[in-house]
């Protein structure tokens, strides 16, 4: 199955993400920095390891290594209760729909607001369309593969 649909049927429609983090996982290569904003947004969601793995890996075909050491390891660290990487840390939560402290349920003062959301308001919205429809057309090829075998 497609690994973007999988996250999504978690977190709603990528169109619904804040911008920043789906250029964070699309168009950047992803160093640290980069994979924990991306790690953050998924594991403060309640995605779970693998599903962030698949889905961030799928996206970036050419860091895929990176992408997936990079995720494990800050997952790896929150689960174990390193919340210190946690402090003066802010997320948007897809549920509530709302900016709040990360790991909490405490929500942040509204100066710190998402105001784009989706790819289009992305710096590359071409790009980032391409592969979100490469990544789909993928999944659809695998699902396919698995029935017909």
């Amino acid at each position: 199955m497609d690994p973007l649909v999988v996250v999504e049927e978690q977190l709603g429609s990528i169109e619904t993400w804040p911008t920043s983090v789906i250029t964070d996982m699309f168009t950047e290569e992803p160093t640290a920095g980069l994979s924990r904003r991306v790690a953050e947004f998924m594991y403060d969601n309640c995605v779970s390891v693998s599903d962030a793995v698949r889905c961030y890996r799928a996206v970036n075909n050419e860091w895929r290594a990176v992408a997936k050491a990079h995720t494990y390891s800050w997952y790896f660290q929150w689960d174990q209760g390193d919340l210190i990487n946690f402090q003066n840390t802010f997320n948007y939560n897809t549920k509530k729909k709302w900016v709040m402290w990360i790991g909490t349920d405490v929500r942040v003062i509204s100066q710190v607001a998402v105001i784009d959301f989706g790819p289009a308001r992305a710096q590359w919205p071409g790009m980032i369309s391409l592969t979100i429809e490469q990544v789909r057309m993928d999944g659809r090829e695998s699902v396919n593969a698995t029935q017909s075998a």
